[in-house]
């Protein structure tokens, strides 16, 4: 005698169990995959508009947090950089003899030019 699923009521039960089963492991792979819990519009079309403008939010807050770093690090050269320039300065100046001209040779003079005498200028 064979049975089918149509008459065997315990049979159908269970394969209707199995399909739910099925379709929730679906669901719990695809966030898993995905690492949301509402991956489209398709899951919950509510909530995936405030996720969506959640995860934008979140994206705009990292691009700011990004600049201020940036900032801060260019900041913080330009202060190092300002410093070394304060300090060379300062030991420079009390550490050396403000510059001279060399002692040992004398200043250069101007050469003056001669003209010769047999060329007459008006």
């Amino acid at each position: 005698m064979s049975t089918s699923v149509n008459t065997n009521v315990g049979a159908y039960n269970a394969l209707q169990n199995l399909g739910g089963i099925n379709s929730r492991l679906n669901v719990v792979q695809n966030q898993i995959a995905t690492g949301l819990k509402v991956s489209s519009a398709i899951d919950d079309s509510s909530s995936f508009a405030i996720a969506q403008g959640i995860r934008g939010s979140i994206k705009a807050y990292s691009a700011v947090s990004q600049a201020l770093a940036t900032g801060r690090g260019i900041a913080t050269v330009a202060l190092a950089g300002a410093n070394a320039i304060s300090d060379r300065r300062s030991t420079s100046s009390s550490a050396t003899p403000p510059t001279t001209a060399p002692i040992c040779c004398p200043p250069a003079r101007p050469r003056s030019i001669s003209w010769p005498m047999s060329t007459a200028r008006p």
